[in-house]
């Protein structure tokens, strides 16, 4: 089992191109709350946040548990922009349980919803791309997943290193960064990036993590990702039995390498199918970024350096 079994799961990502201004960037990374009802665990998690300092909040889906369960799920995250309110600003994708009718009603949240959109921040060096996940397709599907995280990330301007094979149809001409007017206020940061020349961090929000491969390609440096619960309910010691996902078991959940590229794949906050978690605590990952080596080994395979 993980050290580290607090709700607020503390964790220092170390990236050795880490632009100067984004130092210290704490990010806390919600995904699949499933809310059906407003529950006294929801209270707790935003009591617990309330309480940390948090610059960026990405999200990355499933916070609606079925039909039906909009209102409640709207209602729960009002409440947790209400008290939480971080220094950038929050950004987020919908996962494969967000209804159209959520998905309207949660413009009025003070979130960027990034449906296969990038932006990049007037005055952070840092570029952030969002992976819609179709409801109407397997969400577990590497060729539609890939297919579009390569639309996305070249629109965010990422060199193209071999990808067409998989990628011979997507029509990207029309997709490019836009310049947000949010003026984040982060302690370091330099203001009014205007540089051609200057290295924004790239971050990718999907729901799950199966991108990865194509985001490395791409030349994303971080991607955020949730989807399979870590397991939802594992066996003593922590090993998972099903993870809703083509990859292996053992890359459940933890900070994943690929190549030159991390993946930040969380335990998430809810449950599907049936209401336990057994041996798999909830969890949100509170990121601290830090200009270093980045852990573990260049491969091309894919390594869950920091499982949890």
């Amino acid at each position: 089992m993980p050290a580290n079994l607090g709700l607020v799961h503390s964790v220092d990502l170390s990236l050795p191109k880490l632009p100067a201004g984004l130092e210290g960037l704490r990010i806390a990374h919600l995904t699949d709350l499933h809310v059906a009802r407003p529950h006294a665990r929801h209270r707790r998690l935003i009591s617990r946040l309330a309480n940390h300092r948090i610059d960026l909040i990405v999200l990355t889906g499933d916070y609606m548990n079925r039909p039906g369960t909009e209102s409640p799920a709207l209602t729960v995250l009002k409440r947790l922009f209400d008290r939480v309110q971080p220094r950038v600003g929050a950004f987020g994708v919908f996962g494969n349980h967000e209804t159209d009718q959520f998905q309207q009603e949660a413009q009025a949240l003070p979130v960027r919803w990034l449906n296969n959109r990038a932006v990049r921040l007037n005055d952070l060096p840092l570029e952030i791309a969002g992976l819609h996940s179709d409801r109407a397709a397997q969400p577990d599907s590497i060729a539609l997943l890939t297919h579009k995280a390569a639309t996305v990330a070249r629109a965010a301007g990422a060199q193209d290193s071999g990808v067409r094979g998989r990628d011979a149809n997507a029509d990207i001409r029309n997709l490019t960064p836009q310049i947000t007017n949010h003026k984040p206020e982060v302690r370091g940061a330099k203001s009014a990036i205007t540089n051609q020349n200057t290295h924004f961090l790239r971050l990718l929000l999907s729901h799950a993590h199966d991108v990865l491969p194509t985001a490395a390609d791409l030349g994303f440096d971080l991607v955020f990702a949730g989807h399979t619960h870590g397991g939802q309910c594992r066996l003593p010691f922590g090993r998972a039995v099903i993870n809703a996902s083509d990859y292996p078991l053992r890359l459940s959940a933890g900070v994943m390498r690929h190549r030159n590229t991390l993946c930040v794949v969380s335990r998430g906050l809810g449950e599907n199918a049936i209401p336990v978690r057994l041996f798999c605590p909830r969890q949100v990952p509170l990121c601290t970024l830090r200009r270093g080596p980045m852990p573990g080994q260049f491969t091309n395979a894919i390594e869950n350096i920091q499982p949890w």
